[in-house]
Order: C-alpha cells, then structure tokens, then sequence
C-alpha cells in the first residue's frame, strides 16, 4: 500500500509528473505566443522594407512623423512654429 501511494505521489509531482507536464504544456503555450509576434513583427518589417526600397512616398511619411515626434519632444507648435516653452525647459526635455 504504502509502494502504491508513493508512485501515485511521484506521479503527481515528480519530474515526469503531471504538474511537471503542466508546466512544460504552459511554457510551451508561451514560447508558441512570443514565436508567432516574432513572425508577425518579422513580416511587418520586412514590407516595411519593400516600402522604403520601392515607394518614395514611405520615406515622405517617415520624415513627417519624425519631425512631428521631434517638435512635440521641443514643444513646439507645428503649424505656427512657435516655442510653447522657454527655450531652458525645451533643452532640459531633449535630454
């Protein structure tokens, strides 16, 4: 009796055991997940790529969006080209 309740035991937690295959499935799940936005993000870059290589207009967007995500770092107004701060505090926000 007491032979039998100890391989149920090592059955349930040993390193073969079902928790064990529980851990393993759930690792695997995640590995599987971090694959599949690695591909996603690969594919994303590589049309991205394509772009760059056959569109001149995507280099246009780029530019456009750099230099809109520069003036907000500097706080500067985009339409008027206005400094919204003293120039003291637009330095310190570049840093």
């Amino acid at each position: 009796m007491l032979i039998a309740a100890i391989i149920v035991v090592d059955g349930l937690v040993g390193d073969r055991g079902l928790l064990a295959m529980f851990r393993a499935r759930q690792e695997g799940d995640q590995l599987s997940a971090t694959i599949a936005r690695q591909r996603a993000e690969n594919a994303r870059l590589r049309d991205q790529a394509r772009r760059l290589r056959e569109d001149p207009s995507a280099i246009e967007e780029i530019q456009t969006t750099l230099r809109k995500r520069l003036l907000k770092a500097m706080k500067i107004d985009d339409t008027r080209g206005q400094r919204l701060v003293p120039l003291r505090e637009m330095l310190q926000n570049l840093q």
